[in-house]
């Protein structure tokens, strides 16, 4: 290992342990539990509203054959999901860095700063670059093992529903397919492991160029750090799908933040060192 790269690994576990102390701090972590509860509470609204949308239909909605009326409102469902989720949960997410910015820099959290996406429609853009910039890596993980595993069902599934295969022929099939959809979320996670920064520097008000600028002399050379930084974190993301996203909201998801908060200012610091 280089000495930069334990230099950074070093920089990693001081910002971490930076972040658990001010996330205990005060009422930061109410304040970001309630950022993080008010976005769960309208994706959960986006969803009963799309859901209900179904029910307009005739009964045939819920049968192998649908009529056209029940089709049409299945389809206008899903599209008011993702037309909603795009408008509100994408920004609102930004606004949720907003909020960890505030607590990172000593700043008093006040209730409309939960609200802050919808405050102007500067913010409102501003909110909306962060959350899809930061948010690529995560949900594009997430698509990656869902399309992963609808394979893996699939596929084999109807080997061994066709019995057209031994069964050893299927149980390689099921590792073959395992170790493709792991090798793909690795390289998921190589690709997007620089997001966060983006995600940061949006917020902080940074033009188009000096975001491009800041992130590039951030970065450079720190591929395998960050790439480790986000890894680090697996077993809290192991803990959150056990916990069924509560201990994401109450720990892991505010831990996170505030530590791509101090990781990115710390690069940077460490960047102007090695300058000078």
């Amino acid at each position: 290992m280089s000495v930069q790269s334990q230099n950074v690994s070093q920089l990693i576990k001081d910002c971490k342990r930076r972040a658990r102390v001010l996330l205990d701090t005060d009422h930061n972590r109410l304040w970001l539990i309630f950022a993080l509860g008010l976005w769960l509470a309208t994706a959960g609204f986006i969803y009963m509203l799309a859901g209900a949308l179904v029910y307009a239909a005739d009964d045939s909605v819920f049968t192998e054959q649908p009529s056209v009326l029940a089709t049409v409102l299945l389809i206008a469902s899903y599209a008011l999901m993702l037309l909603l989720a795009f408008l509100l949960l994408v920004p609102m997410s930004g606004g949720v860095i907003h909020v960890s910015e505030q607590i990172y820099k000593g700043e008093r959290v006040q209730g409309r700063d939960l609200f802050y996406a919808f405050g102007s429609f500067g913010q409102y853009v501003r909110c909306m670059r962060a959350g899809l910039r930061s948010l690529g890596f995560p949900i594009i993980s997430i698509a990656a093992i869902l399309l992963t595993s609808l394979l893996l069902a699939s596929s084999v599934g109807q080997m061994i529903f066709d019995m057209t295969a031994i069964y050893v022929f299927a149980d390689l099939a099921f590792i073959g397919i395992i170790l493709a959809g792991l090798a793909l979320c690795f390289l998921v996670f190589f690709l997007f492991r620089r997001a966060f920064v983006a995600g940061v520097l949006i917020m902080r008000g940074l033009s188009r160029k000096e975001i491009k600028a800041q992130k590039k002399e951030i970065c450079r050379g720190r591929g395998g750090a960050l790439l480790g930084y986000h890894l680090s974190f697996f077993g809290w993301a192991v803990l959150a799908v056990a916990t069924v996203l509560v201990s994401a909201v109450v720990d892991t998801v505010p831990y996170l933040l505030l530590c791509n908060q101090m990781l990115c200012d710390a690069l940077k610091s460490q960047e102007i060192q090695n300058d000078n």
